[in-house]
């Protein structure tokens, strides 16, 4: 593992102290189901069980920063992770049980995360000049999200491996909308959203206005088992 960064000191190209100006036409797309908002905080408890035994812990997630990258269409956020995150982005960036991080760059459908701020200034600057129309890959990176998310979207989830309409497999689904009972509240229309692959299945469950509030990872074959739930969140209210 990497040295653990301090996320909240972290300052570079796109980002600045002041607020970031509204998009053009208002709120960004990104806010109305992933609320990452400066200072919005996410706890998750978790329950991972392998062949050496059960672990338990706590993982938070609290955004450090936001920008629009020079343009009001591309929304920039930067995400401090405190425990050991499983199956969550960068997990090289930290130390286990420590702290570390990760970028969120959305321009008004795709979501897209990162781990270093070089990747940010490449990948704000392509969603700023305009993304291939129908295009999910942008430098190499591919989508955590595509949105709006609604029942039988679909979306690329490895690099180089386009969606196929004959397979399911190896590409994003939102499977359902249903409503999700964790210990922070029941939350209502939220999406079933699953990657299966040969040995593993991963479903995050998205509620809008809130963003994960659980996931869920299975791997066939051996036993690793992974459920993390959502205990607590805030999100700061806009003036």
């Amino acid at each position: 593992s990497s040295l653990a960064l301090d996320a909240i000191s972290v300052r570079f190209g796109w980002f600045n102290d002041g607020d970031p100006p509204e998009p053009a036409g208002g709120r960004h797309p990104l806010l109305e189901t992933f609320p990452f908002t400066e200072g919005a905080s996410w706890t998750y408890a978790y329950t991972k069980e392998t062949d050496r035994g059960v672990e338990t812990g706590v993982i938070t997630e609290t955004v450090a920063t936001v920008s629009t990258g020079g343009s009001g269409d591309v929304y920039l956020a930067q995400v401090s992770v405190t425990g050991r995150p499983f199956l969550r982005h960068c997990p090289a960036n930290g130390v286990p049980g420590g702290e570390s991080a990760y970028w969120v760059v959305a321009d008004a459908s795709r979501v897209y995360v990162v781990c270093s701020s070089a990747e940010v200034d490449v990948l704000a600057a392509e969603l700023a000049s305009g993304r291939e129309a129908g295009t999910d890959e942008v430098r190499g990176t591919v989508p955590e999200f595509v949105l709006p998310l609604r029942e039988g979207g679909v979306w690329q989830a490895f690099p180089g491996r386009p969606v196929s309409g004959e397979d399911s497999a190896y590409q994003w689904t939102v499977d359902s909308k249903e409503e999700l009972d964790v210990p922070a509240g029941t939350f209502r229309d939220c999406y079933r959203v699953r990657l299966s692959t040969l040995p593993d299945v991963l479903v995050r469950w998205v509620c809008p206005g809130v963003g994960i509030a659980a996931t869920e990872y299975q791997h066939h074959g051996s036993l690793h088992d992974y459920r993390a739930e959502l205990i607590s969140y805030e999100i700061p209210s806009r003036e």
